[in-house]
């Protein structure tokens, strides 16, 4: 749930501690950055919601954290806070997506586009989660969800958040024409592609074997191809 509410903390934190050290002329319009703490909100409060409702609640371990525990040679809680701490560290570097929005002297209009880009992603890993949800209530262990989005990628809701946080970034990219702000939906690709990504389907390749090979041959990982649909 942290990982959620902690971008919701840093950008509230952001407006209120650094933005009034700035004079109106610098941010000329006032809902400019209210609009980008909303759909923070929006996205964080969503996502921090589900993990509790669906996950907490009924006491229930992510496979991938039990996964990577099981690799330390030791069991060790100052590991899991060094591992705590490198997720504040991955925030902290994530939040590129928005710090510079602080110190733009913003004098254009009202930008529509990444908004709906960004709400998009809202709607699609919310959509993603439930799907999943529903499927897992119903089906055996050693089945594939493959209905709704999960027919067009391996991981849409990993798709949907990385949506998010590019609407996020050209929302704040074309106010202050920093292109760096890109470096936050490239970055959350790599750790979802090469680290938590790549632990979820070792683990479902452990459990499902060669029809979850099947899957990974006729489905993209992350990027859909709304043609490519996974008939296996």
């Amino acid at each position: 749930m942290t990982w959620a509410l902690g971008f919701l903390a840093l950008i509230i934190y952001d407006y209120a501690y650094f933005l009034p050290q700035f004079t109106p002329a610098q941010n000329q319009v006032d809902y400019i950055y209210p609009t980008l703490i909303f759909l923070i909100c929006l996205w964080s409060l969503r996502l921090s919601s589900f993990i509790f409702f669906t996950r907490l609640k009924h006491n229930h371990l992510d496979h991938r954290y039990e996964a990577i525990k099981a690799n330390w040679k030791e069991k060790s809680s100052l590991k899991v806070l060094f591992n705590y701490w490198f997720q504040g560290f991955l925030q902290a570097c994530l939040s590129i997506s928005f710090i510079p929005l602080l110190f733009t002297n913003i004098n254009t209009s009202f930008l529509i586009i990444p908004i709906v880009i960004s709400l998009i992603g809202i709607v699609g890993e919310a959509l993603s989660d439930y799907q999943l949800l529903m499927f897992k209530k119903t089906a055996s262990t050693d089945t594939i969800c493959k209905i709704g989005l999960w027919r067009f990628s391996r991981h849409p809701n990993y798709f949907f958040d990385i949506l998010f946080w590019f609407g996020v970034s050209l929302y704040t990219f074309l106010y202050s024409k920093i292109i760096l702000v890109f470096a936050s939906p490239v970055l959350l690709y790599s750790i979802m592609r090469f680290i938590t990504g790549r632990i979820s389907e070792n683990i479902s390749l452990t459990k499902k074997g060669n029809s979850y090979k099947a899957y990974q041959e006729s489905t993209p990982m992350i990027f859909p191809i709304p043609f490519l649909r996974s008939n296996s």
